[in-house]
């Protein structure tokens, strides 16, 4: 993304932010300095807020490996059994791989994909805690 279309992102969120506090709203209630940062354009602000946290090439990564057990479930007995795979494939490592992960367990679970996997998962050791009992979306608490 180039920095003048970064700069018109953070402007229109800061804006969008600064009327949710201006009417009151509890929602989204951002810090003072985090709302100037996005209006005025301080890049460290706005990447915060722009930036991916979970990249095109991980949820490709991870699609991938599951899709190669959707035949072969058994294969599968949690998170731990793809977890060098996905390092390995540049998905990352990690606590910062296994959020992202769980981020895109959400919106697999929430589109119907995989789901004999990430019911697998809820209910064996062999996934770390952080990736079990994998939320419904709630965009009330988004």
């Amino acid at each position: 993304m180039d920095d003048e279309v970064k700069v018109l992102f953070g402007r229109i969120l800061g804006e969008i932010l600064r009327m949710q506090r201006l009417n009151g709203s509890q929602t989204y209630r951002e810090p003072d300095y985090k709302i100037y940062g996005l209006i005025n354009g301080i890049e460290s602000v706005i990447d915060e807020y722009i930036n991916p946290l979970v990249t095109n090439e991980q949820e490709r990564i991870l699609v991938e490996t599951l899709n190669s057990y959707v035949d072969r479930p058994d294969d599968f007995e949690g998170y731990y059994t793809i977890e060098n795979e996905l390092r390995d494939r540049g998905f990352g490592d990690g606590l910062d791989a296994r959020v992202a992960a769980r981020d895109l367990f959400t919106k697999f679970k929430a589109r119907g994909m995989f789901l004999n996997l990430i019911k697998k998962m809820d209910s064996d050791e062999r996934t770390p805690d952080e990736l079990r009992n994998i939320k419904d979306i709630d965009l009330e608490r988004v």
